[in-house]
């Protein structure tokens, strides 16, 4: 069986079989809404004709039937033609007159057990009858004659034509036929639709099961509209992971056999063994060095001149986008030991201007802490120069740093409040502070005084 025959044959019967169940349930309250128009008509106009009967004497008419057909007759005519028959009791039987007749209709019918049982109650009686061969089917109503003593002296019965049942009732038929219609091609469309989808869920599962057999895991499963080929996704899932995570065993278990550092790794390695040794000398003032990321063009220095002991940090121009973590550690390592060279021969502007023909510098500051105790000096470079906190005598710490004038201006803020404390300390907590925001180097020293 083909999905496009099985859609269809799933598809129609529920499309027809509920549009069929709301016509039928239509017709119903429409055909009970057309009866009770039509009784409440045709009951009235009984009831307003045996009121006028039995009251005819009472309101200054001539007494006698001629009196009652002029006014039957009238009301009959403004009713658009009507046929009246008066039933009267006469023994066990009935003795009928006729009040009204009309060509084109029928007198109305004895009344039956059921319209006596419903007069007796106080209430009109009503029947349909229908006419297939005529042009217009027909409405009877009965009512009850009363006279003064309120005692029942007669049944009146009028007949009236209907045509209104059969306009709405063919009506009804007419546009149920065209939402069967409707129904009909709505279903072919929905049928049509989902063998679409259907078929390109097909396509898509096989076209994973074929990447699959070839051994290309990770594939991506769409879900589907078809529960079977739902299931069968959800298989082939399973099987795709299976060989997916098995995949990635194989390559863990070889790394782990080959631990070869990635070059981040190695670019991190060379710059913790390029770190400054912890200093010895005996007037070595107290500093600490923390770098914030890795793989920049940032480096610092710390080391004995003649001038006194220079504290530094320097960031290069960025490099071309092709050059890695790597090369530019070593640049800046480079860069480094050039300045390092220069400070032992020339003085801290004219080593900064030398740096800078090799390696185009984007800032820099040097600090010189002088044996005698003097405030430190500080040499700048580039256009904005490098960020420097001044430490106050005695109290609080000094900060060099290529970070960004506003990281600087937090971590002068936390110098403030934080002078008592170790430089590992404050160094740690400003790395932690502004990590997120900012890479670069970080250096904090105290002249003369321990870390």
């Amino acid at each position: 069986m083909t999905f496009r025959l099985r859609f269809h044959l799933a598809i129609l019967p529920l499309f027809l079989g509920f549009t069929a169940a709301a016509l039928g349930l239509h017709y119903a309250l429409h055909r009970r809404e057309l009866d009770w128009g039509l009784a409440q008509q045709s009951e009235g106009r009984a009831v307003t004709l045996a009121s006028f009967l039995a009251q005819s004497p009472g309101n200054g008419l001539p007494p006698g039937p001629e009196s009652w057909t002029a006014q039957a007759n009238r009301l009959a005519r403004s009713a658009g033609g009507l046929a009246v028959t008066w039933f009267e009791r006469e023994g066990s039987g009935w003795r009928t007159r006729q009040v009204v007749t009309d060509p084109s209709l029928h007198s109305p019918a004895l009344p039956d057990a059921g319209i006596l049982a419903q007069l007796e109650t106080g209430a009109p009686a009503w029947r349909h009858v229908p006419l297939p061969n005529g042009e217009f089917d027909e409405s009877q109503a009965y009512a009850l004659v009363l006279d003064t003593d309120r005692s029942a002296r007669a049944v009146l019965g009028v007949t009236e034509r209907d045509r209104v049942t059969r306009a709405e009732l063919h009506w009804v038929l007419r546009t149920g036929a065209w939402a069967l219609a409707a129904a009909f091609v709505a279903s072919l469309i929905v049928a049509e639709l989902l063998t679409a989808i259907a078929r390109r869920d097909l396509a898509a599962i096989s076209e994973g099961a074929r990447a699959l057999a070839r051994g290309a895991a990770g594939h991506s499963w769409k879900p589907s509209v078809v529960s079977e080929f739902a299931d069968l996704s959800r298989t082939l899932q399973s099987i795709d992971r299976i060989l997916l995570e098995g995949g990635q065993q194989t390559l863990r278990r070889f790394f782990r056999a080959e631990q070869l550092p990635s070059e981040d790794e190695t670019a991190v390695a060379f710059e913790e063994a390029c770190a400054a040794a912890p200093l010895t000398a005996a007037d070595a003032p107290a500093c600490v060095v923390r770098r914030l990321g890795h793989g920049h063009d940032d480096f610092s220095l710390v080391q004995k001149t003649a001038a006194g002991w220079a504290l530094g940090t320097a960031r290069l121009q960025p490099p071309p986008d092709t050059e890695s973590a790597l090369d530019r550690s070593v640049r800046a390592a480079a860069a480094r030991d050039l300045l390092s060279g220069l400070l032992a021969s020339h003085s801290p502007e004219e080593a900064w201007q030398r740096l800078a023909a090799v390696y185009p510098l984007a800032r820099g500051c040097l600090v010189i802490l002088t044996p005698t105790g003097e405030a430190p000096v500080c040499h700048t470079f580039g256009p904005d120069g490098a960020g420097v906190v001044q430490p106050q005598p005695g109290a609080q710490y000094g900060i060099v740093s290529t970070l960004a004038p506003a990281s600087l201006q937090t971590a002068r803020e936390f110098a403030q409040y934080s002078f008592n404390w170790p430089l590992d300390r404050a160094a740690d907590e400003l790395v932690a502070l502004l990590a997120e925001r900012d890479r670069g180097l970080l250096l904090l020293f105290h002249p003369f005084k321990a870390p």
